[in-house]
């Protein structure tokens, strides 16, 4: 019978080769989906990045399953649920305790059912027991949708929150926009609403390694591409530029003056910003086949981003003087790439090494 969301309950996948179905989660640390769907996280990202199809056809089953074992643990209200949620928030040191776990959980697993079923339209995977997975999965990731933003939005403040979580956080309205989740007419609200306590933090983040993943991109996919700069190099405690004052090479575990590890990437997860956003290059077709380069996003002088793709070395270094922007494209054989300049529509370039200038007098055309 369905629930009040519409959700049917999970239907339990037997093993790909028989065996008993074994423990999922973190021992001591679970369930814990806004960690554990790294799984199908990563294996559409290695698909798309390195075009390996043949990657999902040995995971998909496996995936499936898990995906099935978080669906049978949603609540009577349509949620997941975590034990972890966004680990390591400034002065915090574990699971912040202002937060409600429900949403880093909810969110997460959304985006493993999108982007799983992403992947089985685009590899062309079938399930061998004929079963429609994709409509299976997205109709799950929309009832998650609906449950989030009927538990979460406050339409009226154009924010998330909840009666567990009566004060404002930052991560917990920038997972759902980050998603797709957030309904298209309160976007722009929620995310100004987000610019606006960053503003009045001093441009400093209350986001722990979950929230710092997504909250840059966010910022300027939605008009505040300076705020999330002015973030990104804030230079007073929490911030990567008060770590470098401090004489630290490496990423921190925690914000505060006391650290587990000194060494630990996953404060680090914003890398992705800087190549997507600020050098504006980004991955378009699987294993980098298309690219688009649309330099400019940021309010930076120069950036340059160049990477050594499956066909080869591949990217774009630009800069801004005088008015005029410059901007030196790299497409490697086999490939193209699809370039964003101002007051012109965008152009195919193919393999080679090209140069363009602009004037900054617009915003590239999309």
């Amino acid at each position: 019978m369905a629930g009040r969301h519409g959700r049917q309950p999970a239907r339990r996948r037997p093993h790909p080769r028989g065996r008993a179905q074994p423990r999922l989660g973190l021992p001591g640390a679970g369930p814990a989906p806004e960690w554990t769907t790294l799984y199908p996280y990563l294996l559409e990202r290695l698909v798309h990045w390195y075009d390996l199809p043949e990657l999902a056809g040995r995971h998909l089953p496996h995936v499936l399953r898990y995906l099935d074992h978080e669906l049978g643990r949603l609540s009577s209200e349509g949620l997941s649920s975590g034990v972890l949620g966004d680990y390591l928030a400034p002065g915090e040191r574990g699971t912040p305790s202002r937060d409600d776990l429900r949403m880093a959980a909810s969110c997460y697993l959304y985006r493993a059912l999108t982007l799983t079923a992403d992947l089985i339209e685009r590899v062309g995977w079938s399930d061998p027991d004929g079963s429609d997975q994709v409509t299976r999965l997205r109709r799950a990731a929309a009832s998650l949708a609906r449950a989030v933003d009927e538990v979460f939005l406050d339409r009226e403040r154009g924010c998330y929150t909840s009666e567990r979580e009566p004060a404002y956080r930052q991560t917990t309205n920038v997972l759902p926009v980050a998603m797709g989740i957030t309904p298209t007419d309160q976007v722009q609200r929620v995310v100004d609403r987000l610019a606006a306590d960053l503003r009045e933090r001093g441009a400093h983040h209350d986001a722990g390694c979950l929230g710092l993943s997504e909250l840059f991109g966010v910022l300027t996919a939605h008009g505040h591409a300076d705020l999330a700069l002015e973030v990104a190099t804030q230079r007073t405690a929490p911030g990567w530029g008060a770590w470098m004052l401090a004489g630290h090479t490496t990423m921190l575990e925690m914000w505060g003056d006391e650290s587990r590890s000194l060494d630990h990437y996953f404060m680090g997860a914003m890398a992705a910003w800087l190549y997507d956003s600020v050098a504006g290059v980004r991955l378009l077709a699987p294993g980098w086949r298309e690219f688009a380069v649309e330099p400019g996003q940021v309010p930076v002088d120069s950036a340059a981003f160049h990477y050594q793709g499956p066909h080869g070395r591949l990217g774009a270094a630009w800069r801004r003087s005088d008015d005029v922007l410059t901007v030196t494209v790299t497409v490697p054989p086999g490939s193209r790439a699809r370039l964003h300049l101002p007051g012109r529509e965008p152009s195919w370039l193919p393999e080679g090494e090209w140069t363009e200038t602009a004037a900054l007098t617009a915003s590239p055309a999309r």
